[in-house]
């Protein structure tokens, strides 16, 4: 007995009543295609012996169609399994995802507008003829004594910016052996600093409010920088290179730090942050990948060990009349650099470990 009439027999059909029901399904698909509601399709057949048929019959035309389609899906459920699943799968992890995404935008980017573009709206406004006639950045020898500030009293002005003029601070410049004499080229090292951090838990733990850059490296905070081999640390070939970064909020700490400092009398009196101060330190290789800062003032950096390279690359809006370019500062120099208007990155050449410390100015 083939496999249709296995089916007829367990509906109780016969061969005929199976003929009229697909005939009158085709008639009722045709119906609901014109918009008659059943009653409407029942009311055509009456009062034909064929409406008594249709009316009894329609019951079982409905179980053979479903029926037929249930088999049809029976045949073919493992594959039909696997593809619900799939797509079951599919919807939730994009839901899932959406939603995080949605918290993380909603919690960190609290603004419909990107930082970045919004940064190039409202930023300070840099004038493409500060840098328009740029080649190079322009190295000032070393000046001390009276030779640091030219005039004297309340009209003195310091050395580097009677020579910038208007472009002190928006126009970079590398001051060559400028903190050569600081004690902190002698005294920072990474033992220094981990020394200085670790001596108190209350230390590390108050810097956690600062800012701290772990630049693509494994660390996430300065507990963990300091917790690396001795060989990392030195930059030892066959180790991991690193490089970070992070803001001294501690007061304490910050007067330590300043006690190894020399004199700054290249910036205007009373315009140095004497608060805030931030350490670059790392192993050579890539140091910071280019971006622009958001602090609001030009800052110096004083580099007391190693040699970085800078790559400095102008506001978008000038790069028609601007060029890119680089400096390399030494340890002994400083360098002035308005980093919320340059573009910039930095690479540590081979040999020793680079650190680097700084503050902003007005």
């Amino acid at each position: 007995m083939d496999k249709s009439k296995k089916r007829r027999k367990r509906l109780c059909v016969t061969i005929n009543e199976v003929q009229v029901l697909r005939e009158i399904r085709r008639l009722k698909e045709r119906g609901q295609k014109l918009g008659l509601s059943d009653d409407e399709i029942y009311h055509l057949f009456r009062p034909s012996s064929t409406f008594l048929v249709f009316k009894k019959l329609l019951p079982k035309a409905g179980l053979v169609y479903f029926h037929t389609k249930l088999f049809h899906l029976y045949r073919h459920r493992f594959k039909f399994i696997i593809a619900v699943t799939l797509v079951v799968l599919v919807v939730v992890t994009l839901a899932l995802d959406l939603q995080s995404s949605a918290i993380n935008y909603i919690y960190n980017d609290k603004c419909l507008i990107s930082k970045s573009l919004l940064r190039e709206w409202t930023g300070p406004y840099f004038s493409c003829d500060q840098c328009q006639n740029l080649t190079h950045v322009s190295a000032l020898s070393q000046v001390s004594g009276d030779e640091a500030v030219l005039g004297s009293g309340y009209g003195a002005v310091p050395y580097v910016q009677a020579v910038l003029g208007s472009g002190y601070g928006a126009v970079p410049v590398l001051l060559k052996g400028a903190c050569r004499d600081w004690g902190a080229v002698n005294t920072f090292s990474f033992q220094f600093f981990k020394e200085l951090y670790t001596s108190n838990p209350e230390i590390l733990a108050e810097q956690s409010n600062c800012q701290f850059f772990y630049y693509g490296t494994d660390f996430r905070s300065l507990e963990d920088v300091f917790a690396m081999s001795e060989d990392r640390a030195a930059g030892r070939e066959g180790e991991e290179r690193w490089y970070v970064g992070w803001s001294n909020c501690d007061v304490t700490l910050a007067n330590t730090l300043r006690s190894h400092l020399g004199s700054m009398q290249f910036l205007p009196k009373g315009a140095e942050n004497e608060y805030l101060l931030w350490i670059f330190m790392g192993s050579p290789g890539q140091g910071a990948a280019l971006h622009i800062d958001y602090v609001g003032r030009p800052s110096w950096q004083a580099q007391l060990s190693g040699t970085k390279n800078w790559t400095l690359i102008p506001s978008p809006g000038c790069s028609h009349a601007c060029r890119p370019l680089t400096v390399i500062v030494e340890p002994g120099d400083i360098f002035i650099l308005d980093t919320n208007l340059w573009y910039h990155s930095t690479f540590i050449q081979p040999g020793d470990i680079s650190i680097t410390i700084g503050s902003e100015f007005d």
